[in-house]
């Protein structure tokens, strides 16, 4: 439950000319009063794990999102009528997926 809290007067409107600040401040912001004053300089240091890990997404990126090599021996398997399916694997690997994305 809340409990009005009564006011001597009524909140402040905001006019048309300054609807975004009711209270009458001219002051600028720290940002303002800041921008392109800096004089500061940032450093950053990367560590090795963090170097790794860049690397890594460096190669992984380098690298195809579908392996050309193998889509064209399934191509030639199912043409040449050599593809063997094994229904219990696929069943086995859809569910580990259902338990994965499920959770």
């Amino acid at each position: 439950m809340v409990d009005r809290i009564p006011s001597s007067s009524p909140p402040p409107q905001a006019s048309e000319s300054n609807r975004a600040v009711t209270t009458g401040r001219s002051e600028s912001t720290v940002a303002e009063s800041q921008v392109g004053s800096s004089s500061t300089t940032d450093t950053v240091t990367v560590g090795e794990t963090a170097r790794q890990v860049q690397q890594s997404t460096d190669t992984l990126s380098e690298l195809p999102v579908v392996d050309a090599k193998r889509v064209e021996e399934i191509k030639q398997a199912i043409m040449d009528g050599s593809l063997q399916i094994n229904a219990d694997r696929v069943a086995e690997k859809m569910m580990q997926l259902e338990s994965n994305l499920v959770g």
